[in-house]
């Protein structure tokens, strides 16, 4: 008796089942009949056509294992934002013995870098944990945990050592302890500071400096990614007006951190963006402002996080990312269904969120 086969979509696809038809493309196999898929094979299919489906040997006990798959996928988002809802918490806690003037040393960071280190092994997962959790409230504390976070993430793009990728997530969660001695009305006015209230929050990152000098153990390179976060490689930033090779790499990268999650946030002023067209600008600046090397390879790897997820149109329509130009960030291909929408081509569409 012959075995049963089925046509399944990606999503659907684990290890372990084996291929009932060889997969072809532009009439080059890439995958032979009778083949058993590992993590790796279904990784490179994914990347190859998100939209198409795989013929597969029937079997009932695999499709309790898919549905198991799904059900730990969704416990482990949920996961993701159990764990930085209490990195939030400790952060804060951190953050008002500092504003006390208490004493701390730079191990009370490692708990934390160590606590989210352990759930760092999907980016994706943790990229989307990060924006989809900013839309229940948003504080400073959760921003400096988002900047660590995809600080660390960009440092591990660059092949940072252990010991560097330690540091630079301390910097990213100690960027803005200035803010702490920032009037609270001025800090969260959702509309245009006046000069004399943007004058008041441009001091935070000599603030921040000062008050990081006081945590025991602290390295040189933590206080001087918080002083210069601010820098521009131009020389348009603040405090000191540094240019280029003279701006420490943490805070290149924590800038470029910052930027990301200031321009998708609701807390601040300025308009909330898309992750799409944050990306975008943040590309425009590394022309003279962000330095281009790292601005690149942070939105190669944000891009490489988006492939495949679904995202919310302005028509109201749940698309997928199939494809992103690095050129056209914002207009990326995306599938519905069986239709390809090429939002280069199509200017009345916008993305309003990744869902």
């Amino acid at each position: 008796m012959e075995n049963k086969t089925k046509k399944i979509e990606l999503s659907r696809l684990i290890p372990g089942m084996i291929l009932a038809k060889a997969i072809e493309k532009n009439g080059i196999k890439l995958l032979g009949k009778n083949v058993i898929l590992t993590s790796n094979y279904i990784e490179k299919i994914k990347k190859m056509d998100l939209d198409m489906k795989i013929e597969v040997y029937d079997d009932s006990e695999l499709e309790e294992q898919i549905q198991s798959v799904i059900k730990k996928s969704e416990e482990k988002f949920s996961r993701k934002k159990e764990i930085l809802l209490q990195v939030h918490k400790n952060l804060k806690n951190i953050y008002e013995k500092l504003d006390s003037n208490s004493k701390i040393s730079i191990l009370e960071f490692k708990n934390i870098q160590e606590y989210v280190l352990e759930e760092m092994k999907d980016y994706s997962i943790i990229l989307k944990s990060i924006m989809d959790y900013r839309k229940e409230d948003e504080c400073l504390y959760k921003h400096c945990v988002n900047v660590g976070i995809l600080s660390y993430m960009l440092g591990k793009w660059l092949g940072f050592s252990k010991e560097q990728l330690l540091y630079l997530s301390y910097t990213g969660f100690l960027h803005d302890i200035g803010k702490i001695k920032i009037d609270k009305e001025v800090l969260n006015k959702r509309r245009i500071l006046t000069d004399d209230e943007f004058s008041e929050v441009k001091t935070h990152a000599v603030v921040g400096y000062e008050i990081a000098k006081n945590i025991h153990n602290i390295d040189e390179s933590i206080l001087m990614g918080i002083l210069m976060h601010h820098e521009r490689c131009d020389g348009t930033g603040y405090p000191l007006k540094i240019k280029g090779e003279k701006i420490h790499d943490f805070a290149k990268i924590v800038a470029i951190a910052d930027e990301f999650d200031t321009m998708t946030s609701s807390l601040v002023y300025k308009k909330t963006r898309t992750s799409f067209e944050a990306l975008k600008i943040i590309k425009n600046q590394s022309v003279n402002k962000l330095d281009y090397k790292y601005v690149n390879k942070f939105i190669e790897g944000i891009i490489n996080c988006y492939i495949g997820e679904k995202v919310k149109l302005s028509n109201g329509k749940i698309a997928k990312i199939i494809k992103i130009d690095i050129d056209n960030i914002d207009r990326p291909l995306l599938t519905i269904g069986s239709d390809f929408i090429d939002l280069k081509t199509t200017k009345n569409i916008n993305i309003t969120d990744v869902v």
